[in-house]
């Protein structure tokens, strides 16, 4: 019974405190809002072979690549993120000298980001990590994790977060921004062409509609840890 008390304690405390971190981030726009725009700027640390890293920033690395770049912006605790991870692995396999993947970890630096790397045996994926202080909401309207963000040789935003790999890369290199911009990219993929749901995922979309915890908010618990460190860590050891 006291189990099951706390865990009411936490869902209750886990709503009341992302009902409060949503407002700021919402005046941060729509993903949607930020394409079409130049990528903005921030500070990277790029894990190196050798086990050191090289500190540079995203245009700075874009200069010298001189490539379209695909971003997945990720953290170690994500439980969605290493399937995403493994999803830019293969575009990294199937376009290494057309298109640079660049998987950014937004929380533990770049060491975390090679440890998360080798665990789940991404090998060509460039590893990096954002500075911890950079407002990712502000910049790409971050609000939840992963977060892909696909960027033009010139550093234009041409899609973010509504991505789809690789029909979206093919159409950028292919030079049909305006197709891509539109979502057309993705055509491939009809509603004549998706799996039927099953009968748990009926059931959950009917959830969906009453359950304020279960709403379709990409934001509403992957950024808890990042807002609300201390209180994380006391329901980690709970």
């Amino acid at each position: 019974l006291k189990l099951i008390g706390f865990n009411k304690f936490v869902q209750g405390l886990r709503l009341a405190l992302c009902s409060r971190s949503l407002a700021p981030m919402a005046k941060a726009g729509a993903p949607s809002n930020f394409v079409s725009r130049v990528a903005a700027d921030f500070a990277l640390e790029v894990a190196q072979p050798d086990g050191s890293t090289c500190r540079t920033t995203l245009h700075e690395f874009s200069r010298s690549s001189g490539l379209p770049m695909v971003l997945d912006f990720f953290a170690p605790w994500c439980k969605a993120c290493p399937a995403a991870a493994r999803q830019l692995e293969d575009v990294a396999r199937d376009y290494s000298a057309r298109c640079c993947c660049l998987l950014v970890c937004v929380d533990g630096g770049a060491d975390a980001a090679r440890e998360f790397a080798e665990a789940h045996g991404i090998c060509r994926c460039i590893v990096a990590a954002a500075d911890e202080d950079e407002d990712l909401a502000a910049l790409y309207g971050v609000k939840g994790l992963p977060h892909k963000v696909l960027v033009s040789a010139d550093r234009v935003l041409v899609k973010n977060y509504d991505m789809h790999l690789p029909s979206d890369v093919d159409a950028m290199l292919g030079g049909d921004f305006a197709a891509i911009m539109s979502g057309v990219g993705a055509s491939a993929i009809d509603g004549s062409q998706r799996a039927p749901l099953s009968r748990v995922s009926a059931e959950y979309r009917e959830l969906q509609k009453d359950d304020p915890l279960l709403l379709d908010n990409p934001r509403r618990w992957v950024m808890f840890p990042i807002k609300y460190p201390a209180v994380w860590e006391m329901y980690k050891k709970h």
